[in-house]
């Protein structure tokens, strides 16, 4: 899905990115268990986070994908949005690996529920194209 905008929001939406997480733990939890969900999503942040930076903030907890440190100022909206995509895309590659596809394909048609939900709502989950000068919005459509 791919739709331009006028006026993106100036702010991150953290509330958003926070239920996001907290429904793939939800998912996931029940299926793997807490320790296999932490081990994947700490091995998708590990492997994130050596192109994003500013995924050093985010933590993954005993109950959850913790955001707090990044609600702490000083992060740029396209950074930080690009980031939370490649952590998104790498928890689906490492579920897909780890786990098979069929869980992976689950938690990508839940993201994509939760994105289409979101975007119907306010198109606010877009990102800059880096090919052309212009703001699309994001899904998880690979």
């Amino acid at each position: 899905m791919r739709i331009s905008f006028i006026k993106p929001r100036k702010e991150i939406d953290f509330a958003f990115w926070q239920m996001l997480f907290c429904r793939i733990w939800a998912y996931l939890v029940p299926v793997l268990g807490v320790s296999n969900v932490c081990t994947i999503l700490n091995h998708a942040l590990t492997r994130c986070r050596q192109n994003n930076k500013i995924l050093e903030r985010v933590r993954i907890i005993a109950d959850g994908v913790n955001l707090d440190f990044l609600k702490e100022g000083g992060v740029k909206k396209e950074e930080t949005l690009l980031a939370m995509r490649d952590f998104l895309s790498e928890i689906l590659n490492a579920l897909a690996i780890l786990s098979g596809k069929k869980v992976s394909e689950e938690v990508r048609n839940l993201i994509n529920k939760i994105i289409k939900q979101k975007v119907l709502k306010n198109n606010m989950i877009c990102f800059p194209n880096p090919t052309k000068d212009e703001t699309t919005c994001f899904s998880f459509d690979f």
